[in-house]
């Protein structure tokens, strides 16, 4: 062999080793990517993207939540899953998306869906911004904490978000990942964020289930899983953290590091946080664990003498000792106020908009003490207090200007309009109060050593109401438990020609899951039959969005040939007739498609189905009373004995009164003719309101020649010119011999000149 052939081997060899080194260190590389997709191949673990999309075919262009995101963590108890707020996978040009983020109370607890902040304030920002399309989307889980929302943040901002509101820090400590928490995984957030990282990947999810496993068998009668009672009782491992501790000092860090890393990222890209002060019931829960250490005194002490103060009068001093004693509370389920401190600061230093939760809380309670007039229990908020939530994000988010330079004065209506008009009822405060109770039998509201005791056991139903919330309790977190029993009670309420009830059931059901057509349906049946022919509309309309169907557009024609709208009636009756099913739904479509050609003026084609009709009832006669029915004096039940006061003060002339009346009817529930009668005596008032109230009253009356005089008349007066001469052209199309052309374009002529 000569020697390059030698050199030649000698080369080989070398690069044959290099070889083997490679592939010696790559080989562990190889196996676990292989189990890996073998893993996912067989369908072993979970995939823990926080948005996935919308299971079912009826909903192709959306996402929801993640249902099972709770599982990535928690491993030794059972999570909830996030509300179902769906949004489009593809924003479009008008679009203005949120996302909201939090833990319980964001989650609405001791509540369901129907009574979410978030879609309180949803409905009051669309309505606000007509001309955009608003999408909040709420990604609560309970028991979360600084962790979870960080570790969200990367993929929320895929979603090319418009705006985040933030309401969290009472579960810093025990909740999940935090310090004080079963779910403990290090001290160190680095490896705490580089565990969840890895949770992505179905090989180390294989490997913590093991490891979870093997645990849970050591720990035998001792795992979480054995303890009886509550979450709350279940995930709280450090039962005692006393204020300025070092385990407390590690968890406000811990928040304020968390946090700093979520604002730096939002900064990054520019998109506004809402971050909220966090409260809590400071008045009427006294301290769960009071500890007397050599700096601070017990906490029940302040909490008693702050007590005393109350009784005084000098309540000043009173809320200064109450918040003290939250503060030196040793179980730390409500955050202290160092929490709010740093929320104060953050919000400052990164250029956030602060919403001052505390503030509206305070000035809503009893001298300005926070206490059971808004709170459940130590501090979820009751109804009241859910709604005074969505008021303080409304009001920040509008004076932000963010959604746009002004929202429209015409749709605004406040708070308590909402809320007296909002789909919930008596079931869920009694589902609430079952569940709050079931919660107080438990630690940290009884002693750690207290025998378990279970409120729902001894809990006397009285009623079909009490007995539907006792049921959905004891079905436990099964899916639309809520939902399904406001169906059950509407259908009961039904059969009693109830239908003002039975509406209000299915609204709360529509509130709870607002993606199913045939509720919007049932919803609107029952509205027709109260007279609210206003909002049956509009769920109706929600209803086709969604699925269009033969019942959605014959409500929807119905509607329109009671309003004198026969074009449009005779567009939805036509389209319905794609959706008719069997015979009886044809001749009723018939029957209204005869009375609405005869009313449009189109006889010959009313003759033509009348025909038709009679070959299948010999006996048929259309009903032509239809035109007589004036739709604006179809009063919803809730006001229909006032509005009728007030048109009897207002016939006999007596103005004040009838506007008094008016208007506390408009504060009760919204009518088109309330607001035309009310915004006619305030123009003789000369009072700039009656403005807002004709042009809520205009599409209820805007075939109403004299109600479009006034208007015009009212727009000149305020020497709006375009918008008179717009409705001047509405009264040349309805009659072009209208007495009042003469007047408006005498009035308008300097104008056009």
């Amino acid at each position: 062999m000569n020697k390059e052939n030698t050199n030649t081997l000698t080369k080989l060899s070398a690069i044959q080793k290099w070889t083997y080194r490679i592939i010696l260190i790559l080989m562990p590389v190889i196996i676990l990517f292989l189990i890996e997709g073998l893993l996912r191949v067989f369908g072993f673990g979970n995939n823990y993207n926080l948005f996935v999309n919308y299971p079912g075919k009826e909903f192709a262009n959306y996402k929801i939540c993640n249902p099972i995101i709770g599982k990535k963590y928690f491993q030794m108890n059972e999570p909830s899953s996030p509300p179902q707020d769906m949004f489009l996978k593809n924003k479009p040009d008008n679009g203005f998306r949120i996302f909201v983020l939090g833990s319980s109370t964001v989650a609405g607890f001791p509540y369901d869906q129907n009574l979410l902040f978030s879609r309180i304030l949803q409905e009051r920002l669309q309505d606000c911004y007509p001309q955009k399309y608003i999408e909040i989307v709420n990604t609560a889980i309970t028991a979360t904490n600084s962790y979870t929302f960080l570790d969200y943040m990367n993929e929320i901002l895929e979603e090319k978000p418009d705006a985040i509101l933030f309401y969290e820090g009472h579960n810093e400590f025990y909740g999940a990942l935090g310090i004080g928490s079963n779910e403990h995984i290090s001290k160190y957030r680095n490896l705490a964020f580089l565990h969840l990282r890895l949770l992505h990947l179905r090989i180390y999810q294989l490997i913590r289930n093991s490891i979870t496993g093997i645990g849970k068998m050591a720990a035998g009668k001792n795992s979480t899983n054995n303890v009886k009672g509550t979450l709350m009782r279940r995930i709280a491992k450090n039962k005692k953290i006393g204020y300025k501790s070092d385990v407390y000092n590690a968890g406000i860090k811990q928040f304020r590091d968390n946090m700093t890393d979520f604002f730096k990222k939002a900064k990054k890209r520019n998109i506004p946080i809402f971050i909220s002060e966090v409260v809590s019931n400071i008045r009427d829960q006294k301290p769960f664990c009071s500890v007397a250490t050599a700096q601070y005194p017990a906490a029940i002490s302040v909490f008693n003498k702050a007590v005393e103060y109350e009784k005084k009068g000098e309540f000043s001093k009173a809320k200064k000792f109450y918040y003290v004693a939250k503060d030196l509370d040793c179980v730390r389920f409500r955050a202290s106020e160092e929490i709010n401190d740093n929320i104060l600061d953050l919000a400052s230093k990164y250029s956030a908009i602060l919403v001052p939760m505390k503030l509206y809380f305070e000035k809503n309670s009893p001298n300005k003490i926070m206490g059971n007039n808004l709170f459940t229990e130590h501090l979820h908020p009751n109804i009241d207090g859910y709604f005074l939530m969505a008021d303080a994000f409304f009001n920040e988010i509008v004076k932000s200007k963010l959604i746009s330079d002004r929202f429209n004065i015409v749709y605004y209506k406040n708070s308590d309009y909402y809320k007296r008009n909002w789909g919930y009822t008596a079931f869920d405060s009694v589902f609430a109060y079952i569940r709050v109770n079931t919660l107080k039998c438990q630690w940290p509201f009884q002693p750690i050593n207290a025998p378990f005791t279970d409120f729902r056991k001894s809990f006397v139903p009285r009623n079909i109401i009490d007995s539907m919330a006792l049921a959905a309790i004891m079905k436990g977190d099964a899916n639309n438990v809520i939902a399904d029993a406001h169906f059950e009670l509407a259908e009961y309420y039904k059969k009693r020609g109830d239908n003002y009830n039975a509406f209000k059931e299915f609204y709360a059901r529509i509130k709870c899951f607002p993606y199913l057509s045939k509720d919007y349906l049932n919803a609107a049946g029952c509205l027709m039959k109260t007279n609210d022919l206003s909002l049956a509309l509009k769920l109706i309309n929600k209803s086709l969005e969604i699925k269009e169907t033969y019942y959605g557009y014959f409500m929807k024609g119905e509607i329109q040939l009671l309003r004198k709208e026969y074009e449009p009636a005779l567009e939805s009756f036509n389209k319905a007739s794609a959706y008719s099913v069997n015979s009886d739904q044809k001749v009723q479509l018939m029957s209204k498609q005869c009375v609405t050609y005869h009313f449009y003026g189109q006889l010959e084609k009313s003759n033509e189905i009348f025909n038709e009709l009679l070959k299948i009832d010999p006996g048929f006669k259309p009903d032509l009373s239809l035109n007589s029915v004036d739709f604006t004096m179809l009063v919803p039940v809730q006001v229909k004995d006032k509005v009728a006061r007030a048109l009897d003060y207002y016939k006999k002339g007596n103005l004040n009164a009838a506007l008094k009346e008016f208007l506390e009817s408009l504060q009760i529930k919204e009518t088109a003719i309330a607001n035309r009668y009310a915004g006619e005596i305030l123009i003789r008032q000369n009072d700039k309101n009656a403005m807002i109230l004709l042009l809520r009253a205009y599409p209820d009356y805007k075939n109403d020649l004299t109600f479009l005089y006034n208007l015009c008349m009212l727009n000149l007066k305020y020497k709006n010119s375009a918008e008179a001469q717009n409705i001047m052209y509405r009264i040349k199309q309805l009659n072009p011999n209208s007495i009042y052309i003469p007047r408006i374009e005498k009035l308008l002529q300097p104008a056009i000149n």
